[in-house]
């Protein structure tokens, strides 16, 4: 196994992740109906970033038969999809911990056991507590004292348990760092940006793109028209450019094609009149040296 396919669910904190042997989108999508769908029942929304097997055809047509509303986060902009990308960091610290290179496949179920047991802040409990109602029974407790009671499932239970999950609510976001981002002033009111290349580039490869013709804006976000096609991409990779000559929506990266020199459909050929001018051998004066001088008009 090679890869990881990891979900979370945002409510609950709940995480899976599936070891795939490879990234394909028909692999994808049988772990998401086998590991997610068959467990939990089809979700509403589905973020994802724009890998290729997230953005096919076969993931798109999956996403339709199952009444599922597919959305992909902006290019190079891993901040969209936060949750799941602070998952990843969480699953690589544990494993780096307990496995090495060789073994993780096998350590994988314990760790998502203690990370789906772990008490989060937000709703003041685990994850495992919101999809289950209780708690897990981890190793810690697996000698418990003899006079302990267990909680029959009678019907009182169930309802209480059903009254508790309706009073909880989705906790509020936290921002653990500065809320305010810097943003340069010329880039508001840019009509025209460049897009920074945030993908391999060479040696001597320019590190913007562009210009690029501004169709909306919002906040965090600018849609740009590139090559014909409206991207959607994040302010941060976003530089205001000042072209000085306004052309079509795509073409702004092409130079301007000169001037035509063939005659316009309406226009016709007009006759040469000349008109009447005074002579010039009357206007040149010549010296006894043959030079020609030519005098100004006020002392003609």
């Amino acid at each position: 196994m090679t890869y990881l396919f990891t979900v979370i669910d945002r409510f609950t904190r709940w995480p899976e992740a599936v070891p795939l042997p490879d990234a394909q989108a028909s692999t994808c999508a049988t772990a998401l109906l086998h590991h997610w769908v068959a467990r939990f029942g089809v979700p509403e929304d589905i973020a994802s970033d724009r890998g290729r097997q997230f953005t096919s055809a076969l993931w798109t047509q999956l996403n339709s038969l199952l009444g599922i509303n597919a959305n992909t986060t902006t290019a190079y902009h891993p901040q969209a999809n936060g949750m799941v990308e602070r998952l990843h960091r969480q699953l690589k610290a544990s494993l780096k911990a307990r496995t090495t290179s060789s073994n993780w496949f096998d350590e994988l179920p314990m760790v998502l056991l203690g990370i789906r047991s772990s008490w989060r802040v937000n709703p003041g409990c685990s994850p495992a507590e919101l999809v289950y109602g209780s708690t897990l029974r981890i190793l810690g407790e697996f000698l418990q004292p003899h006079d302990a009671r267990t909680v029959e499932p009678d019907l009182p239970f169930l309802r209480h348990l059903q009254q508790t999950m309706r009073s909880v609510q989705p906790p509020t976001p936290q921002f653990h760092g500065q809320p305010s981002v810097y943003v340069p002033a010329n880039l508001a009111p840019a009509k025209f940006v460049y897009v920074r290349k945030d993908s391999h580039k060479h040696p001597l490869q320019r590190p913007y793109d562009g210009p690029y013709f501004v169709l909306n804006k919002s906040d965090k976000f600018f849609t740009v028209d590139i090559k014909g096609r409206p991207e959607t991409i994040s302010i941060d990779r976003l530089k205001a450019a000042f072209v000085t000559q306004l052309t079509t929506a795509g073409d702004t990266d092409r130079p301007p094609e000169p001037p035509s020199a063939e005659p316009q459909a309406n226009s016709s050929p007009q006759p040469f009149l000349p008109t009447s001018s005074p002579s010039m051998d009357n206007l040149v004066t010549k010296t006894r040296s043959g030079r020609s001088i030519r005098l100004p008009s006020r002392f003609r």
